[in-house]
Order: C-alpha cells, then sequence, then structure tokens
C-alpha cells in the first residue's frame, strides 16, 4: 500500500499580513502631517542621523548573518524598521523647511525631488524591502536623510549655515566609508571602505565647489522681497519700510528714477546669526546676455521668534533694462530673487 503524500501546507500570507504594509504607510503619512516641528525639537534630527548609520549598520549585518532561527529573523526585522523610521524621522521634520525656502531654481527642485523619492521609499515596506536589498540605494537613502537632516535642523539650534553645511557633509563623508566597511565579507572590507571613502571624497568636492548652491537653504525663509523707489528709515534707524514698490518703474511716467532699492524681510530662526549678500544683476533692453553688478554684503541678520529681519540695498541711477536682486547666504545658497524692470523696452 502506497504511503499519503503530506498534506500541502498553504504558503500564502495571511490576509491581516497582507494589511501591515497598509497600515505601515497610514502610519507614515499621518505622523509626517501631524508631526511636531517645533524648533526645539531639531536635537531629536541630530539624533535621529547619528543613530541612522548605527541602525543601518546593524540591519545589514543581522540580514546578511547566516540562519539563526527565530530570533535571528525578529533581529532582522526590527533593525530594518528602525532604519527606515529614523530615515523617515528625518526627512519628514525638514521637507516643510526646505519646501518654505524653496526659491525656484532648478536645484532647488532637485533636492525637493530627492526628500520626495527618499521618504516616498520609507512609507511602503514592500519598497523599502527591495530598496534594502542593494547596498547603494540604502546608502543613497541614508545620506540623503543625513545630509539634508543636519543642514536643515542644525540651525534651529543656534549653528550658522556654513557650520552646518560642515557638519552635514562630515556626516555622510564619515558614515558612508563605515557602513561600506561594516557590511561587508572580511576579505572585502578593504575594497567597501575605499569605495565608501570614494563616494564620500566626491561628496565633499560637490561641497566645495558649491553644489550646495542647489539646496534650498532650510530653514531660512524669505518673508517679503520687493523693488521700490525708496526708503522709509523707522525712527530708531534699525528698520525700513519700501516706498512705493512696483515690479515696474517707468521715469516718463512720474518722477525720474533716482535709486532702485531691493528691500527684504528675512524669518531666520531663533539665535540663528547669518550673513546675507544681495546679488544685483542688469540685463539692457535688447540683450540676452546678463552682466552682474554688484554684490553688497549685508549686515548680519539675527533671528528672531515672530516677525523677520529687514535688509536692503540700492543702485544708484538704475539705467533701463530688467533687474534683479538676488539673496545669497554665506554658503552660497539661493533664498529668493526679487525682479523689477526700468524703463521702456
Amino acid at each position: 500500500m502506497e504511503a499519503e503524500a503530506p498534506p500541502q501546507v498553504d504558503a500564502a500570507p495571511s490576509p491581516w499580513r497582507r494589511l501591515i504594509p497598509w497600515a505601515s504607510l497610514a502610519w507614515g503619512v499621518t505622523s509626517a502631517l501631524v508631526m511636531n516641528r517645533d524648533p526645539g525639537r531639531a536635537w531629536l534630527v541630530a539624533v535621529a542621523v547619528l543613530a541612522g548609520w548605527g541602525a543601518l549598520i546593524a540591519s545589514i549585518v543581522v540580514t546578511r548573518a547566516p540562519e539563526g532561527g527565530r530570533g535571528l529573523r525578529i533581529a532582522a526585522y526590527s533593525t530594518r524598521t528602525l532604519t527606515q523610521s529614523l530615515i523617515q524621522l528625518t526627512v519628514f521634520f525638514v521637507a516643510p523647511l526646505y519646501w518654505t525656502a524653496y526659491a525656484g531654481t532648478v536645484g532647488h527642485a532637485l533636492t525637493l525631488a530627492a526628500l520626495a523619492v527618499t521618504g516616498g521609499v520609507t512609507l511602503w515596506d514592500p519598497l523599502f524591502e527591495r530598496v534594502f536589498a542593494r547596498l547603494p540605494l540604502t546608502l543613497a537613502c541614508e545620506a540623503v536623510a543625513s545630509f539634508t537632516g543636519l543642514l536643515a535642523a542644525l540651525p534651529l539650534l543656534g549653528l550658522s549655515h556654513a557650520t552646518s553645511l560642515t557638519l552635514a557633509t562630515l556626516g555622510a563623508v564619515v558614515g558612508l566609508p563605515l557602513v561600506a566597511a561594516a557590511t561587508g565579507e572580511p576579505s572585502a572590507r578593504l575594497r567597501r571602505l575605499r569605495s565608501g571613502a570614494l563616494a564620500g571624497a566626491l561628496l565633499a568636492a560637490a561641497v566645495y565647489f558649491g553644489v550646495a548652491r542647489w539646496v534650498p537653504p532650510a530653514p531660512l525663509k524669505l518673508a517679503q522681497g520687493v523693488m521700490a523707489r525708496d526708503l522709509k528709515r523707522s525712527p530708531s534707524g534699525k528698520g525700513g519700510d519700501p516706498v512705493g514698490a512696483a515690479e515696474h518703474f517707468d521715469s516718463a511716467a512720474g518722477a525720474p528714477l533716482e535709486r532702485l532699492w531691493c528691500f527684504t524681510a528675512i524669518h531666520a530662526p531663533l539665535g540663528l546669526r547669518e550673513r546675507f549678500t544681495h546679488v544685483w544683476r542688469h540685463t539692457p533692453y535688447g540683450h540676452a546676455a546678463t552682466a552682474r553688478e554688484a554684490r553688497v554684503e549685508l549686515p548680519p541678520v539675527d533671528g528672531q521668534r515672530k516677525g523677520a529681519w529687514r535688509t536692503w540695498s540700492y543702485r544708484d541711477a538704475p539705467a533701463a533694462g530688467e533687474w534683479t536682486c538676488e539673496v545669497v547666504t554665506s554658503t552660497g545658497q539661493t533664498l529668493g530673487v526679487v525682479e523689477a524692470t526700468v524703463g521702456s523696452p
């Protein structure tokens, strides 16, 4: 008599298990919407960045370990989820700050796109698991979260953008080779260390040669930017209001334009002391080339909890044409551009 075949076990996931990714997605979206982004909580982002590199190392090491039973599987799932959550916390905390500082440039759009992709990956568990299976993609997600997180959070703690940029770069430069070396086989660690160090060196070189200009200067915000005929000083001399603000100035239609003023009101976090520059450019009518006219260094902006710090500069006897006044940080990041035309074409 033939022995009966053992019963087939249905390996399909249970309906409850299928709901886990959707529950995670709902939780992630809800957390992003209701997250407490008080500036005083910026230290959480700094901690999340540091913990994120450590969690990433632990999760990769545990995941690639030989089969070790249920305990090892739980450890692998837990460390991977922790890595995912820390990246998610960092990106969703700083993303609105970058959106507020967005000045419409191509570089700024690319930064926001990188944040959107990184955040989106962490929202859908199956997608994050696929990304996590590829070390270069995992490192890219962690590097984006680390760099943008520190660059936006540290100014909220009172550090200048120049210092924040240095620390944000250092975090990625150190983290990339450490993860690469710690997660490889012993025979390949030196090769991985070199690859990680090369990636970090390329990032440092990109920052040195001005890639920071592509990043919105979060958490700063250009509250107001206008061109005006004149400026009314306050009695204390510490502030002023634009007089005759407009986008077009025609001398033939009114009083001669003796000066063209660029008035900007900048909102900065409490305790932050930052330097800005007004970069004036003039394009005469009928000319395609834009000539840089002047760089005007402004007094340091002291962060205030309420209101905005007012700054201004001017050009005497502005010639006819298109004028722009770009507000730039000490790290070369564009906060905004104010535009006006003078005279008729």
